[in-house]
């Protein structure tokens, strides 16, 4: 005569065989400094366009800081910042800054002329790429996996990303 297995016994043989399975699968790695960190590079090459939308809080709207890094010795070329104004959905502010500038303190400041109209509760959206006449090449920005900003998304070549 065969007896039953308690019903305990099942639950821990199921339940030991699911942590192997677990441990069978391979880790996934994502995209982070060396630390684990919550941050990751996007390297700026042709035809990458980084574009980040937010929120603005205040009137008088003049700058935006950017974290980037050199990926090269040496970068080259100039990085375009294109500013859009999404709310009234147009081109605000254009700029090509070289690449060496941008990346030479931790933080680079995109600064203009203040926007003459009231700039609070619009939504703007930050695009960075190559230069077209001199594409940047050694340069990244730096972004934040998660939820960064309420109201902004972070996009890679028009593709929203959970990051800001």
């Amino acid at each position: 005569m065969v007896r039953p297995v308690p019903a305990w016994i099942a639950a821990w043989v199921i339940i030991g065989v699911g942590m192997v399975a677990a441990l069978a699968v391979p880790a996934v790695t994502l995209p982070s400094d060396g630390f684990g960190l919550r941050r990751f590079s996007i390297e700026i090459d042709p035809p990458i366009t980084v574009s980040q939308t937010f929120v603005m809080n205040a009137d008088q709207f003049h700058g935006i800081e950017v974290s980037a890094a050199s990926t090269e010795k040496t970068p080259s070329g100039e990085l375009r910042f294109d500013l859009y104004d999404v709310t009234d959905e147009r081109l605000v502010r254009r700029a090509d800054v070289p690449s060496v500038e941008v990346v030479r303190e931790p933080t680079y400041r995109f600064e203009f002329s203040p926007i003459a109209k009231e700039s609070r509760d619009h939504v703007y959206r930050l695009d960075v790429l190559g230069s077209p006449s001199r594409p940047a090449q050694g340069v990244a920005l730096r972004a934040t996996k998660g939820e960064g900003y309420a109201g902004g998304s972070l996009f890679i070549n028009d593709r929203e990303r959970w990051a800001d």
